[in-house]
């Protein structure tokens, strides 16, 4: 932080550059945020059932009166929460980009609210990878594994079909530069 009103200092009554420090310190304390948030949730999430066969306990929660959906719900539920009061607890540090200009409070929530769904994702495929295997540590590996080759198999698709989209864009501007200037081929 210390080194953010440093800058700012140096920057001086340059609005553009205080601007630009804002958006690259929202920016900065969010991927950073979903980059722990990321972690904490894959690996609680991975420990929650493996964690009961290893104490014993799991047959315990199979003799109570709950099913089966209403023990993964509830520990679904537990992680989801916990994930959030993490997420409110770093609101006001998120607020410090407030002072430096051009970042609303809508976009503040909305980027913590699109963080807890990510959240809530990756803790169910933590749960899943958890009810699949046995050992605790081979969860947590797996799950990690999983979550990664997901991140790498939207960023190459989504650079592929960005590439697509922009190849039909450069097609579709020349259709128009075309169009608009209303050529007439003779046979």
């Amino acid at each position: 932080v210390g080194l953010v009103y440093l800058i700012a200092a140096l920057a001086g009554n340059s609005s553009t550059l205080t601007w630009k420090l804002g958006r690259s310190l929202f920016h900065t304390l969010v991927y950073g945020q979903g980059a722990i948030l990321t972690a904490i949730a894959l690996v609680y999430a991975s420990f929650s059932i493996t964690e009961e066969r290893s104490r014993r306990t799991f047959d315990s929660l199979f003799t109570s009166t709950l099913s089966p959906l209403q023990i993964v719900v509830g520990k679904s539920l537990s992680l989801i929460l916990t994930i959030g009061v993490l997420l409110i607890s770093t609101l006001p540090i998120s607020a410090l980009s407030f002072f430096y200009g051009n970042l609303s409070i809508g976009e503040l929530v909305r980027v913590h609210f699109y963080l807890l769904i990510y959240m809530s994702g990756l803790v169910g495929i933590g749960i899943w990878i958890s009810a699949v295997y046995n050992r605790t540590f081979a969860a947590v590996g797996m799950s990690i594994f999983l979550v990664i080759t997901i991140m790498i198999a939207t960023a190459i698709l989504g650079g592929t079909l960005g590439g697509v989209e922009r190849f039909l864009n450069v097609f579709m501007g020349i259709y128009h530069i075309v169009s608009a200037a209303d050529l007439k081929f003779v046979d």
